[in-house]
């Protein structure tokens, strides 16, 4: 910037400086920099703490860069340069400058200003007295206590801070003055605030107090107090009467020494003089009254007591003074001053002596400016060579009056340990060493678990402290010399005596000893097994049969004693080993039988033996006691059946159980003259016999009314829970049972079976059911001939095979299941078909994949049957396979269609072959509520069948799958065009998670699935229906 310049000086040297930089060399290094720019209009620039200012480029430049070589020049208002620091002398005048860079110079205007306020510094109080004529004037120079500025200052004024009360032409107002005037009249509100305002030569201030004492002095003394004392805490005084620290006189000649008896004052104990109180002065002071108030401030002995004298004039003018008596810690408390307990040798026991009260504690010295008190903590150290114990026993000592916690280190508290010792020569004693004999019943072979402790008392050491060991001595081989710490033994010894060696030691170093012997027997019993009754007979010649206890013996065993080692008895007493049986003793007699084992232990089994006279030489004859038939709804035998005979005067009768003819005999038994009893039939087994799904369909017909049962014999074979009911609850237990979930019924057994007497087959419905047993009574009918009707229980359609003299009940019509193997990349599935058009009112099979059942991920059927579909999967025949069994009926039909009407979705492709399992649900299908067809099962491949599995005249294809993003779905027809077509999203779970209805035309059509339709990634079913025909196909599909 070219500026032309109207002071002539201001312009010569700027044209010599101009000159001098021109004709400087170029310098490579600063071609970059761009000409200076100085900024418009008059550059701020505050001075500094020294008033001083350095003038920067980058102060006084709107385009300065870094790293360019900038001269900066000021200028006084004579135009000579000063450099670039304007001196003192120049702030607050408007300077012109230059800056210089690179051959270019610009110029502006720039003012140092002083922003920095003045620092007011005031005493704390001045004390002025009044002149003759009862006024004074004070300067600020009185108050000022070295106020300064960094630029200088202009100007001290003071001011009271209130206005006073003085005569006229006194002035007392507070206006800024170099001075302040007071009077007599001030003297009561002495001291007065007075403000002092310092001034700079910019015009800034500060300000501060000070107070002002107004004394009148001219006519007397004035009010004094005695001097200020210092004295050490314990200084011993009355604080009722301080006169010992001196008092007002009220003369001079009256004024005495103060002597304090303390050693700040030694050795002349000169403490200072006492105070003055004298009338009279220009204001008017003569008589008045004088007061004494006394302020205490002492803690721990420290601190200061001030004595405030107030003196009043007969005129009501007032002065005071205050007098300070400090009293201080010459020698503060400190370590030195406690006297700490001494260590303690301790040579008795029990230790009851270790107490404070008998060890020590800490003393103290020089208490009086202190509150010393003291805790300790013991820390046992065992285990001393020198001694049994030691406690070492950590003094805490804690000075309230000088106690800092929060200084590093803390201060007024101190630590010291003293150690205290016990030792003791005297040894333990050992409680018990007498022999013992210990009996286990804890055993394992002919070892018992022993577990024995010992314990001793020493008058030293606690008995938890003790130190014990042990040694095992024994003469077994099975057990070597065992060696152990503690005061427990737990171990399995041989049976016989034994040797322990106790040792222990005291704290002291003290030992004992002693040896016990321990003697360790089998406790624990024989265990008896007793043949499940005996059969014998008494001898021709004498009529009675002796017999040892031991021939009821089936190998009675113990954890020691060999069996042939073992002892029989018929009592507690082993010598009780025979036994006579006579004809008192014909048919059945209980016995006990006893076993003993060498260490005596014994315990018992309870069995009988049925005595016979198969020579007659008892006088009782025998015969046979009952037999009879036991028939189905046919009159065909049914075998298997249970009878048994239950009566409280008749001898022990094993059970029976009928033949393949249905017939049974109780066999030889005596019979007692008289009395009487009930024959039983059961039948616990095979609840499957008969029971297919047909009879589900006749039982929910049944129920629903449709078709209720007109015989006693279907009501009874319906009432599977044995409630004598016919109801849903029937139903879920049988469907329960085909499915394979139960085995057996809840209550009820698997043939219900009545006394032929009560005619239950020619019964009517609704009549009343007698209890399934038959009573007889001895005297009346001694031989007895029984025979019963039995019921399947489930099988209302009387399909069962009562016996085994005849075949199984299958239908010469077969109808044949076939099965198809689809894998289509990870996709496997096993598919079932008739392959043709099903009108059937049940269906049931069970088939068995070579494959684990965890292995199967859903079992879907065909939806367009009105049926309801029941399906359980079992571990099938091998641990790698198996069984699913499948249950439907339906009283219409369960519309079985063309295509696949099951698929079985698997994690891997199927390696073995399907095949058809009899259990639980034998394969069969029912056309009718007659004879249901057979099912055979057949792979699809060879076969002329062209409508399998999937219905050629709808398909549906999606690619890719699995995929994680859009899928293709493709429809095709060729039968009908397409319309409607309702899709459906179901999860592994059965809940359907996306619907829609989409608009189709001719015989293909194409949609995308976007991925949205999806909840997460995982398995999902997709089922496309064809509104128009109810053509149908589901789709599985594997979202990533």
């Amino acid at each position: 910037m070219t500026k032309t310049l109207q002071n002539p000086i201001f312009s010569i040297f700027s044209l010599a400086i101009l000159v001098f930089f021109l004709g400087m060399p170029s310098q490579k290094a600063y071609a970059w920099c761009n000409p200076p720019q100085c900024l418009t209009g008059t550059v701020s620039i505050n001075a500094g703490p020294d008033c001083e200012a350095t003038i920067h480029p980058q102060q006084v430049l709107s385009n300065w860069m870094y790293g360019c070589n900038y001269t900066v020049t000021v200028f006084q208002p004579s135009g000579a340069p000063v450099g670039n620091t304007v001196p003192p002398h120049l702030v607050g005048q408007v300077l012109d400058y230059s800056v210089f860079a690179g051959g270019s110079v610009c110029y502006g205007k720039l003012q140092v200003v002083d922003n920095y306020v003045p620092i007011a510094i005031c005493d704390l109080s001045t004390v002025v007295s009044l002149g003759s004529n009862g006024t004074a004037k004070v300067f600020a120079s009185s108050f000022d206590d070295g106020s300064y500025d960094n630029c200088g200052v202009q100007s001290i004024l003071i001011a009271r801070k209130t206005p006073g009360h003085c005569p006229y032409g006194v002035e007392d107002d507070t206006q800024f003055r170099p001075y302040v005037e007071v009077c007599c009249n001030d003297i009561p509100n002495s001291p007065l605030m007075i403000e002092l305002k310092v001034t700079d030569f910019s015009g800034n201030t500060n300000k501060c107090w000070s107070n002002l004492y107004v004394e009148d002095k001219s006519g007397g003394s004035g009010l004094k107090c005695p001097t200020d004392i210092t004295v050490n805490c314990d200084f011993d005084y009355n604080p009722n009467d301080l006169s010992i620290f001196g008092k007002i006189a009220n003369s001079q000649a009256e004024r005495e020494q103060i002597i304090i008896n303390d050693p700040n004052y030694a050795p002349s104990f000169i403490a200072g003089i006492d105070g003055l109180y004298a009338a009279g002065g220009v204001c008017g002071y003569s008589g008045g009254t004088l007061t004494e108030s006394v302020i205490e401030n002492i803690s721990c002995g420290a601190g200061n007591i001030k004595r405030l004298f107030t003196a009043i004039s007969p005129s009501g003018m007032t002065s005071s003074c205050i007098q300070t008596i400090t009293f201080k810690a010459t020698h503060p408390f400190g370590f030195n001053n406690i006297i700490w307990p001494e260590d303690v040798m301790i040579d008795e026991c029990p230790v009851t002596n270790t107490d404070p009260s008998e060890t020590g504690v800490p003393t103290y010295t020089g208490v009086q400016c202190a509150k010393p008190v003291a805790a300790y903590h013991d820390w046992v150290f065992t285990f001393q060579e020198e001694s049994c114990f030691k406690i070492v026993r950590e003094w805490t000592v804690l000075d309230w009056c000088n106690f800092n916690p929060n200084s590093h280190p803390p201060v007024g508290i101190w630590t010291y340990s003293q150690v205290i010792k016990v030792m003791s020569t005297k040894p333990p004693v050992i409680n018990n060493c007498d022999p013992i004999t210990i009996v286990a019943t804890d055993v394992d072979g002919c070892s018992g678990r022993v577990n024995i402790s010992n314990s001793a008392t020493d008058e030293c050491t606690p008995d938890s402290l003790l130190n014990w060991s042990y040694m095992v001595i024994s003469e077994f081989d099975e057990i070597d010399n065992v060696v152990g710490t503690g005061n427990t033994i737990d171990a399995k010894f041989p049976f016989g005596t034994h040797e322990v060696k106790w040792m222990v030691d005291d704290l002291c170093w003290n030992k004992a000893q002693c040896i016990q012997e321990i003697t360790v027997t089998d406790g624990k019993q024989p265990t008896p097994v007793c043949y499940h009754g005996l059969s014998s007979v008494v001898m021709p010649s004498s009529g009675d049969l002796t017999l040892p206890a031991s021939v009821f013996d089936a190998n009675s065993f113990d954890n020691c004693t060999p069996r042939s080692e073992l002892r029989f008895a018929y009592s507690n007493n082993v010598a009780d080993s025979l036994k006579t049986f006579t004809c008192d003793n014909i048919d059945t007699t209980f016995v006990s039988i006893w076993v003993f084992d060498e260490a005596g232990n014994s315990d018992m089994c309870n069995t009988y033996i049925v005595i016979r006279d198969n020579h007659l030489v008892c006088a009782d004859s025998l015969i046979t006691f009952s037999s009879g038939m036991v028939s189905n709804v046919y009159g065909l035998p049914v075998s298997g059946v249970t009878m048994s005979f239950i009566s409280d005067d008749h001898p022990l009768v094993s059970d029976a159980t009928t033949n393949v003819y249905g017939e049974y005999e109780l066999g030889w038994y005596i019979i007692p003259a008289e009395g009487d009893g009930v024959i039983q039939p059961s039948m616990k087994k095979d609840y499957l016999n008969g029971v297919t799904t047909l009879d589900l369909l006749l039982i929910q017909q049944h129920i629903s009314g449709n078709s209720p049962f007109r015989t006693m014999t279907e009501l009874v074979a319906a009432d599977v829970t044995g409630d004598g009911e016919i109801t849903v609850t029937d139903l879920i237990e049988l469907r329960e049972l085909i499915l394979g979930n139960i085995k057996s019924f809840s209550n009820s057994d698997s043939w219900r079976v009545f006394p032929e007497d009560m005619g239950i087959f020619t019964q009517r419905p609704g009549a009343q059911i007698d209890p399934e047993a038959f009573k007889i009574d001895f005297s009346n009918q001694p031989i007895v001939e029984a025979n019963f009707h039995a019921i399947k229980v489930g099988d209302v359609n009387y399909s069962a095979n009562s016996s085994a003299l005849f075949a199984d009940n299958r239908s010469s019509d077969i109808k044949t299941l076939y099965y198809q193997l689809d894998s289509k990349g990870d996709n496997h599935a096993i598919e079932f078909t008739f392959g043709e058009k099903i009108n059937a009112k049940s269906l049931q099979f069970t088939v068995e994949l070579d494959i684990h059942p965890y292995d199967i991920l859903d079992v879907v059927f065909d939806d367009n049957s009105p049926a309801s579909w029941h399906y359980q999967v079992h571990q099938g025949t091998t641990n790698h396979s198996s069984k699913i069994v499948v249950s439907v009926y339906h009283p219409d039909n369960i519309g079985l269609g063309k295509s696949a009407f099951m698929s079985v979705h698997t994690v891997n492709e199927l390696a073995g072959v399907p095949q058809l399992q009899d259990n639980p649900a034998k394969a069969e299908i029912a056309f009718d509520i007659n004879q249901p067809a057979t099912i055979t099962l057949k792979s699809i491949l060879g076969t002329e069948t062209a409508e399998f599995i999937t219905d050629e005249t709808f398909k549906v294809a999606v690619k890719p799958n699995p995929a994680s993003d859009q899928q293709l779905v493709n429809i095709s027809s060729k039968g009908a065009d397409l319309s409607n077509l309702e899709l459906n999203i179901i999860d592994p779970l059965g809940k359907l998670i996306h619907s829609a209805v989409v608009e189709a035309q001719g015989q293909n059509h194409q949609f995308i699935l976007t991925g949205n339709e999806f909840s997460a990634p995982g398995l999902y079913f997709l089922k496309i229906s064809n509104t128009s025909t109810g053509e149908s196909q589901t789709i599985r599909l594997i979202r990533q």
